[in-house]
């Protein structure tokens, strides 16, 4: 997979577009001939090389990107086998490697992107009954990389979300970050439809009218 460049100045993180530079940078040094800075070196200790992105070279930005550390040494697929599938212990064993928005660990194998939760829960107890089926974590933690599979089982989506209720892991409703109403609004809502039309209640809350039917039906917020 191609690496995205970024621009060379210092603490800009913009794509690169050309001669070094973003965009902006990039037309700052032609029309108003701002000299080019002098190329930085690579962050880690030793390395010489010249900076690439995030204050490494080329080599460590890729280290990085898909191993999740610059100076990782450990192939992710070796450290499943060396490391993962031996562990012992009942502590949460945490991917070091590279992660999803959420907190699960992801490998790459053969170019393909990988849940290592479930890679790691097939070669401990099998294929999945049903593709269905996902790799459950015991201890609650899979969203802070937990991949010891001592605490992987496959469990059916439904399981699964009985368990994200009780250990409090279920990022729903007001908990969301992208959520607009909170659960008293959520009520207030379904108190009004009893003399207010959809149309209204929408505009009340300054949301679509889909959103506004779906909650009132309690097709959405159901845990309210």
């Amino acid at each position: 997979m191609a690496i995205s460049r970024i621009c060379s100045v210092d603490g800009c993180d913009k794509p690169h577009f050309g001669l070094g530079y973003c965009r902006k940078h990039h037309h700052d040094f032609q029309r108003y001939s701002v000299r080019r800075p002098k190329a930085l070196a690579c962050g880690i200790e030793g390395c010489g090389e010249v900076h690439y992105a995030r204050g490494w070279c080329s080599f460590h930005y890729s280290k990085w990107r898909h191993r999740g550390s610059p100076t990782a040494t450990t192939e992710p697929l070796a450290y499943v086998k060396d490391v993962v599938l031996g562990f012992a212990s009942d502590e949460c064993l945490e991917w070091p490697y590279t992660r999803t928005n959420a907190g699960y660990g992801q490998i790459s194998i053969k170019g393909r992107r990988h849940n290592v939760s479930r890679y790691v829960c097939a070669l401990v107890h099998g294929e999945p009954p049903e593709r269905r089926f996902q790799a459950a974590h015991l201890c609650g933690n899979g969203h802070l990389g937990c991949v010891n599979p001592n605490h992987l089982v496959w469990k059916t989506p439904s399981a699964n979300q009985l368990d994200r209720n009780v250990h409090g892991t279920d990022i729903r409703g007001e908990q969301h970050a992208m959520a607009k109403l909170t659960e008293q609004e959520v009520r207030e809502m379904r108190r009004l439809s009893e003399s207010h039309t959809a149309t209204e209640i929408a505009k009340m809350f300054s949301i679509s009218l889909a959103h506004t039917c779906k909650i009132i039906k309690n097709k959405s917020w159901q845990h309210v």
